[in-house]
């Protein structure tokens, strides 16, 4: 809610809750923003390139997912010619300190599903006919991995914090391993959507455990 107050202006009270007769009076809004930020181009075979035109089919109100509740909203694409290949452009975020890493699923007409990943780092993708291999797909993951850790300074503390009470080697392996396990199955059930909570929790909660484990080790 923050974000697309930010963005767009969908919760003026700025209570953190979208409320539905907010996102009604906004979606006109949302629309445009969301029509001039998402592109798609279609690519023909000899390489040339032509947009696809926009269509901003509205916010679905009645399938509200979570609390607070979440919209899902949709944008269609009508390209001039059949593409080769399709590239991508997601520039919702552009020019703002929002740095989310948002996962794109595409499903081609053959049935093949493509993964794609935008970031504040990466703008842009290329969907091809044909398929990458398993190599690819894993370095482009591998590589968004590292830079969620890197960057992640409060991974960072959280897991300097329980190493500074590790005395021995074994400790610091099984500390890192548990701590790796437990964050992968976090993701994992997120981006599945098995269970998924609100970042006004979740944030407060990581930085909570950080300083609980600082003042444990206080007492190690």
């Amino acid at each position: 809610a923050a974000d697309y107050q930010q963005l767009v202006g969908l919760d003026p009270n700025e209570d953190h809750v979208i409320t539905p007769e907010e996102a009604r009076t906004g979606e006109s809004a949302l629309g445009i923003f969301a029509t001039q930020t998402l592109r798609v181009l279609a690519v023909s075979n000899t390489g040339d390139e032509e947009h696809c035109t926009p269509r901003f089919d509205g916010l679905d109100l009645q399938s509200a997912q979570g609390v607070p509740p979440r919209y899902a909203f949709h944008v269609a694409f009508q390209c001039p010619f059949v593409p080769h290949a399709l590239r991508l452009r997601f520039g919702m975020f552009v020019g703002t300190p929002i740095r989310h890493v948002n996962l794109g699923k595409v499903t081609l007409p053959d049935g093949r599903v493509e993964q794609v990943v935008f970031s504040a780092d990466v703008k842009e993708a290329n969907v091809r006919a044909t398929p990458p291999g398993v190599l690819e797909v894993f370095g482009t993951f591998w590589k968004l991995g590292v830079e969620h850790i890197v960057t992640g300074y409060d991974h960072l503390l959280f897991l300097l914090a329980l190493l500074l009470a590790a005395t021995r080697f074994r400790d610091v392996v099984v500390v890192v391993t548990a701590f790796t396990a437990a964050h992968s199955v976090t993701l994992a059930l997120a981006a599945l959507e098995v269970a998924s909570l609100p970042g006004r929790v979740v944030e407060p909660a990581i930085a909570a455990s950080i300083i609980l484990v600082a003042v444990e080790n206080g007492f190690v």
